[in-house]
């Protein structure tokens, strides 16, 4: 009977996550100043003690909402993911946004997917999605979104990531300026 206790005792503490493991902080509900679903991003945040977010929005002299959004997340001073929107001058689609903006990703090697009935190609370490401008005063044609773990960040679980991707897709779209991109 002590060797079954001590052996399920091994178990539990070879199961049992180490404080490295674990993330001591709780995932924002507003990430990089934009509503999110805390929920979609839990598999994205790294295990660690310490969160920061670094946002970037360029407002315009009216103190409108830009298209265009940058942000880094880091925990423990590592870099978790980035996440930015962009618009697009010509692009039409997903594809042709990618090959605007200059990224150089194979496609061949990329998942198709939807989030948030929006168009996503994704990778290992990288999500793009792609919203079209339905009407814009500044000639945007759409506005592009990404999602980029850093370096250090691993995962392994595409879906996660467009997961991620769609929720933050949300949250931008509602609140850029319809003068900026009016979207469908």
């Amino acid at each position: 009977m002590s060797l079954f206790a001590i052996s399920v005792l091994a178990t539990a503490a070879c199961s049992t996550p180490s404080s490295e493991e674990t993330k001591e902080y709780t995932p924002p509900e507003e990430l990089c100043s934009t509503r999110v679903d805390s929920q979609s991003f839990e598999s994205v945040f790294p295990a660690g003690k310490e969160l920061e977010i670094e946002t970037q929005i360029p407002y315009d002299s009216a103190h409108d909402t830009p298209a265009t959004h940058n942000c880094v997340a880091t925990v423990d001073g590592i870099q978790a993911f980035s996440l930015s929107s962009i618009p697009a001058t010509r692009a039409a689609g997903l594809e042709e946004y990618i090959s605007e903006r200059g990224y150089i990703f194979d496609i061949d090697d990329s998942v198709p997917a939807r989030a948030s009935g929006y168009d996503v190609i994704a990778w290992q370490s990288v999500a793009i999605g792609f919203s079209p401008c339905t009407a814009s005063e500044l000639d945007s044609s759409g506005v592009g979104f990404m999602i980029h773990l850093g370096a250090e960040n691993e995962l392994n679980d595409i879906d996660a990531l467009v997961e991620a991707l769609g929720s933050y897709m949300d949250g931008r779209i509602s609140q850029i300026d319809p003068k900026h991109c009016t979207f469908s």
